[in-house]
C-alpha cells in the first residue's frame, strides 16, 4: 500500500492536534485549580510589550506581553514567566503592563504540589471564551482525521 502525502500530513497533524488538545485540557485543569492556590509576594523583573498595533494613529508595541518575576516559597527562590493559563490580548496586555511595571511587587499564586508552577492571574478566561483552546484543538483534530482518511482512500492524490 502506497501512502499518499496528504495522508502522511494528516497523520502528523493528528499527532500535533492530540498534543494541543492535551495542552489545552491541562491548562483548563490548572486554571480551575489555581483559584485555590496560595499566594506569596513576588517581584516583577521584566515587563515587555511587543507586537505592533495601531493605537491613536501611531504604531506601538501592545499586542503581546512577556514578563518575568521572582518569588519565594518556603525559603526557596523561583523564577516565573506565566501570567495566566490563557493568552492576554490587547488591551489586556497594556492594562497589565501599566498595573505591574518592572521592579514592582506582585502577588504570585503557586501550585502547592509544584511551586515552580505559578501564575499572576488565577482562574480561566471569562466564561464565554473558557473552552476556546479545547474547541480549537478538537476542531483541528476532526479536520485532520478527515484529511487523513481522504488521503488514505485516495481522494486527495
Amino acid at each position: 500500500m502506497n501512502v499518499s502525502t496528504p495522508a502522511i500530513a494528516g497523520i502528523l497533524s493528528i499527532v500535533f492536534c492530540l498534543w494541543f488538545l492535551r495542552f489545552a485540557l491541562n491548562n483548563l485543569r490548572n486554571a480551575d485549580s489555581s483559584k485555590h492556590w496560595p499566594g506569596v509576594q513576588g517581584h516583577m523583573v521584566s515587563v515587555t510589550l511587543w507586537g505592533k498595533r495601531n493605537i491613536g494613529g501611531k504604531s506601538k508595541d501592545a499586542e503581546r506581553l512577556t514578563v518575568s518575576y521572582r518569588y519565594e516559597v518556603d525559603g526557596k527562590a523561583y523564577d516565573g514567566n506565566r501570567i495566566a493559563f490563557y493568552t492576554l490580548m490587547y488591551p489586556e496586555t497594556v492594562r497589565f503592563a501599566e498595573d505591574h511595571p518592572e521592579k514592582s511587587d506582585v502577588s504570585v499564586f503557586y501550585d502547592p504540589e509544584n511551586p515552580r508552577n505559578a501564575v499572576l492571574m488565577t482562574g480561566a478566561r471569562s466564561s464565554n471564551k473558557r473552552f476556546s483552546e479545547v474547541i480549537l484543538a478538537s476542531f483541528a483534530l476532526m479536520v485532520s482525521v478527515v484529511v487523513t482518511f481522504m488521503g488514505l482512500l485516495g481522494y486527495l492524490d
